[in-house]
């Protein structure tokens, strides 16, 4: 492993409280080595952050950055991020059960948590794209046409009756073709890793189909979202037109 970048992982009891209290993390996170990426940078500038963005960070369950953190202030000199947690806010039955049992959520709606000052910017992945329709409304975090996405493979929301026999977790990938709408969810296309490079990804037939359609009712079968960078094909030789290099810190380590 060359120059190998870092992150850290938050634990999940650091953020599932539905206190509106102040608090700082104590605890010590989890660093996991990251390898570089081979064209694009994925790097974090502290500068980047401002009040009332979202943010995604790592879970220390895999390292998959599937917490998310609505910023509240950024202090300076140094960094020390205040930020509110967002919590899952299941709507049915099913999402109920799956939020029970600790299953990961990284779409649909979310209520505020805990509110912390995070000091460490490892912990931070990328800024996500979050809505809200009214000031006491639920955060809407949906896949965005573009983006490249992890998909649960073999996903049921059934999980939550027997949630350990599923970790750890196995991942599809996807790139999403359209905007997600309530009416008919989401179309999204199998990505396939690009032999000979360490996270070039590009559309591929899998089970038989390239593309299919995720329904609203099924948006628990995203894992998290993976940042990329859409390759034009000129980088290098081998490189194919339109394939995505994912960040490899929102990979499994296989």
């Amino acid at each position: 492993m060359k120059n190998a970048a870092m992150k850290c992982g938050i634990r999940k009891n650091d953020r599932s409280t539905d206190s509106g209290a102040n608090s700082v993390v104590t605890n010590v996170p989890k660093v996991i080595d990251v390898p570089d990426s081979e064209f694009n940078k994925f790097i974090l500038e502290e500068n980047s952050f401002s009040a009332n963005q979202t943010w995604a960070l790592y879970d220390e369950v895999d390292g998959m950055p599937r917490f998310y953190a609505h910023v509240k202030k950024v202090h300076s000199p140094g960094f020390k991020v205040k930020i509110t947690w967002l919590i899952p806010n299941p709507v049915n039955k099913g999402e109920r059960a799956w939020v029970k049992e600790d299953l990961p959520v990284a779409c649909g709606k979310f209520k505020l948590g805990l509110t912390e000052d995070i000091t460490d910017p490892l912990a931070f992945s990328h800024q996500m794209h979050c809505t809200r329709g009214s000031v006491r409304g639920p955060f809407l975090v949906y896949p965005r046409k573009g983006e490249t996405w992890a998909l649960f493979k073999n996903w049921d929301i059934g999980w939550s009756s027997d949630p350990a026999k599923h970790k750890p977790f196995d991942f599809e990938f996807v790139e999403v073709l359209s905007d997600f709408l309530e009416s008919v969810g989401t179309e999204v296309a199998y990505l396939a890793k690009v032999e000979g490079f360490l996270s070039m990804f590009k559309r591929n037939k899998q089970h038989g189909v390239i593309s299919f359609q995720i329904p609203a009712h099924e948006l628990y079968r995203f894992s998290h979202r993976i940042p990329s960078f859409k390759m034009s094909g000129g980088e290098k030789r081998g490189v194919p037109k339109d394939s995505f290099e994912l960040d490899p810190a929102s990979l499994p380590s296989d």
